[in-house]
């Protein structure tokens, strides 16, 4: 919306599908930091503005803190440190420390630094190039057109000669393909009729 693009125009500039930008928007997918640094070049704004997701100030970001005392079992130590009462948590934070300074006197390089950060991707790395069809995998599907049912995406694609991740990002995107209308079938059954 800052910059008038659609999601459509916006995922061919990221040259990504555009169903990874509805993902992102509503927070069930996190993008690779190779996908977010492309994001943030193509919005115009700094990383930090997405990574702190939208804190904006000192204030905000104590605030944030606060609400993540008990869930995450922080607590300041007398000289204001933070502590994590959830030990892989607080190991994190020593192994953060340790290559932080590794970092800052010359013994890695950058990259290999945000190289180590990836290994704490808030989701499993993304592969940009396919769907997360998993959820779909063995749902029956039926075709408009062809009136026809299939036991799956991968047997209408077989059957119909398709790409099965195209079609089932075209059901994710309940978009047609190749001119065909293709729908989730809420569960299996036979069709005695034919």
């Amino acid at each position: 919306m800052m910059r008038g693009m659609t999601q459509e125009q916006f995922a061919a500039e990221l040259g990504i599908p555009k169903y990874s930008i509805r993902a992102y928007e509503q927070g069930r997918r996190f993008p690779k930091y190779e996908t977010l640094d492309s994001i943030c070049e193509t919005l115009g704004i700094s990383p930090e503005y997405l990574y702190c997701l939208g804190i904006m100030n000192a204030n905000e970001f104590v605030h944030t803190l606060f609400s993540l005392e008990d869930r995450f079992h922080l607590y300041p130590d007398m000289d204001g440190a933070i502590r994590f009462g959830m030990g892989e948590v607080q190991n994190a934070m020593v192994e953060w420390a340790e290559q932080y300074g590794k970092y800052t006197s010359g013994e890695i390089t950058l990259e290999e630094y945000k190289d180590w950060k990836r290994k704490y991707q808030a989701d499993e790395p993304e592969d940009e190039s396919r769907s997360d069809d998993s959820f779909l995998k063995d749902k029956p599907v039926v075709c408009l057109e062809c009136e026809e049912r299939f036991a799956s995406i991968g047997d209408a694609a077989a059957k119909l000669h398709l790409n099965a991740r195209k079609l089932g990002n075209a059901i994710r995107e309940n978009e047609p393909y190749h001119g065909l209308h293709f729908f989730l079938i809420a569960e299996s059954w036979q069709d005695e009729t034919k």
